[in-house]
């Protein structure tokens, strides 16, 4: 599974991201849904053969009812995106260009929820801090308390010895 994409679809013998799909209405099917699309797109790359590699080492791949129409796979089956119209070396910038743009765009996610989580951690550290001084305030009083509730133990004591003994 390719990181990075909101959705799969998977008609065919490939995985064909949201991404390539957006592409393909865009670039070769205008006017189609995103599943007319899809469904045209996975024909195409089931009589697809390869003809060729990007700079990154991604397949390109063409079908013989459309050689116009490029698709670039990855991971032996794995749809990214469909190449423009135009010649190869711009086609393949281009998609150099929307990589490190999918790239980016995955560092800024991680990025924000590692932040996310220090942030969370951080508080964990206070709520403990805050717990603990609970805690101590809880057992200062309770201290309180028992010296309290001992005194007044010892003077009823007292009272009861001295009882008897004055009034007798």
């Amino acid at each position: 599974m390719v990181k990075g994409f909101a959705q799969l679809h998977q008609p065919c013998n490939f995985v064909i991201t949201n991404h390539a799909v957006e592409q393909f209405t865009r670039r070769w099917a205008k006017g189609k849904t995103p599943e007319q699309a899809t469904e045209e797109l996975a024909t195409l790359l089931d009589t697809s053969k390869h003809t060729g590699k990007t700079p990154l080492g991604d397949t390109i791949v063409v079908s013989g009812y459309r050689p116009e129409v490029r698709m670039v796979v990855k991971d032996r089956n794995v749809c990214v995106t469909v190449l423009p119209i135009g010649q190869l070396d711009q086609a393949i910038s281009i998609v150099q260009e929307e990589m490190k743009l999918i790239a980016e765009h995955e560092e800024e996610k991680k990025q924000s929820v590692q932040a996310e989580i220090a942030a969370m951690e951080q508080e964990i550290v206070e709520l403990d801090l805050q717990r603990v001084a609970v805690l101590d305030t809880i057992k200062d009083k309770l201290k309180e308390i028992s010296d309290k509730k001992h005194v007044l133990h010892n003077r009823i004591y007292k009272m009861r010895y001295k009882l008897p003994h004055e009034i007798g």
